[in-house]
């Protein structure tokens, strides 16, 4: 899916799709953080092999894809919450 939102043209006359991916993307995301967050995945793990990706994705794409109204709004909560406690923990 991040490779398909790097073929999104720039351009406001594209935002409609690019948001569409960003949305896509981070709705993936943010349902994975919840299942971890509530424990419904707790294995060690996998946890420790999700960190690394989870921090890259919150780092390089959202900061760089979802606006910060949308941030502020805590439209993504759990994806949120579950990478501060990842930077936490380092």
């Amino acid at each position: 899916m991040e490779i398909e939102l790097d073929k999104v043209p720039p351009g406001s006359e594209y935002d409609i799709s690019r948001k569409q991916w960003v949305y896509r993307i981070f709705n993936d995301m943010e349902w994975l953080c919840f299942l971890i967050n509530e424990k419904f995945i707790s294995d060690k793990k996998i946890l420790k092999q999700l960190e690394p990706t989870l921090i890259e994705y919150y780092e390089n794409t959202f900061l760089r894809y979802v606006s910060r109204d949308e941030r502020d709004s805590k439209r993504y909560p759990e994806f949120t919450k579950l990478y501060q406690a990842i930077k936490q923990q380092q």
